[in-house]
């Protein structure tokens, strides 16, 4: 019975503890943003490989691949494989004919490079050029 008044004078302060809200703060300096260029001259080939540069000191996570694609016809598509220097592990893409904007989740670990292999069954013509965006994180 004493243990009422207790828990009756509680409720009329009103005080409650709440936990301390839970946020993201994408600013912060763990998350910084990852941008990477290729080009390669494929024209007369059916297969190319464009290198990016190597990651350091940080993890990479790809979140979108861009590609310009040319062909020397107009109906072919182009099998995009995005993989890294030192895993055999990959993620395949099918592009139309003359570009790729596609969305993934793809790590690349510090000392590693990302590379990307075209194969395609027509010639490429001329310059083959691919962006790689995303963010790095620290490891702990």
């Amino acid at each position: 019975m004493r243990i009422l008044p207790f828990i009756f004078s509680v409720f009329l302060s009103g005080t409650a503890f709440a936990a301390p809200p839970i946020y993201q703060n994408r600013d912060e300096p763990g998350r910084n943003p990852y941008q990477v260029a290729a080009s390669a001259n494929c024209g007369g080939n059916t297969a190319c490989t464009l290198k990016f540069a190597t990651v350091s000191g940080r993890r990479a996570v790809i979140g979108t691949v861009n590609c310009d694609l040319f062909l020397n016809r107009y109906d072919g598509d182009v099998t995009v494989n995005l993989k890294t220097a030192k895993k055999a592990l990959h993620q395949v893409f099918d592009a139309p004919t003359y570009f790729l904007s596609a969305q993934t989740q793809f790590y690349v670990e510090p000392g590693d490079a990302p590379l990307i292999q075209l194969q395609s069954v027509y010639n490429f013509k001329g310059t083959q050029s691919c962006t790689l965006t995303g963010y790095t994180v620290a490891l702990p």
